[in-house]
């Protein structure tokens, strides 16, 4: 019974929510409200708490995503991968996508934040997941971008969701 109540107030919340967001209109300001204070708002660093993932995943995004019930990359910014060799991926990207300062997503802007992950010079977990891999990044065309990694990595793909990619004016440290 309490389940049930709590559900219909849920539904209920929602729809009032949904209804005001409607009514505003061209209202210039979004509010967010969180359960606690992010640690910080840097994407590289945010994916480990959960107010971080909504953070992260509301601002910035990356080349691809985990399926939840395959466990599968699903394409995000990246709309197609393709192993060229077992050292070297090519990632095609998704065209017309641009970042909050008006930069276009471009080979450049991937192969920026890969390195600005990979630099040593940010607190970064995300890079965890990629061991001591040596990684070079060399965009083919505005929206292409080939990695290559010092040794086989299978799994880029799924790898790659864990990568922010940030405009490349975002600054490095």
């Amino acid at each position: 019974m309490n389940r049930g109540v709590h559900t219909i107030a849920a539904v209920v919340l929602m729809t009032a929510a949904a209804s005001s967001a409607v009514a505003q209109g061209a209202a210039q300001e979004i509010r967010v409200v969180l359960p606690e204070q992010p640690a910080n708002l840097e994407p590289c660093g945010t994916i480990i708490t959960n107010v971080g993932q909504i953070l992260s995943q509301n601002v910035v995004e990356s080349l691809t995503v985990i399926d939840p019930i395959t466990g599968q990359p699903q394409p995000k910014l990246a709309t197609e991968w393709t192993s060229v060799d077992p050292t070297t991926w090519r990632i095609k990207l998704r065209e017309g996508v641009k970042f909050q300062d008006g930069t276009e997503l471009s080979a450049d802007a991937v192969a920026f934040s890969i390195n600005r992950m990979i630099s040593g010079k940010l607190t970064c977990s995300n890079i965890a997941k990629f061991g001591d891999a040596k990684l070079t990044l060399t965009p083919v065309d505005d929206l292409t971008v080939e990695i290559k990694s010092d040794r086989p990595e299978p799994i880029m793909p799924t790898l790659l969701s864990v990568v922010m990619i940030v405009s490349p004016k975002t600054p490095v440290d």
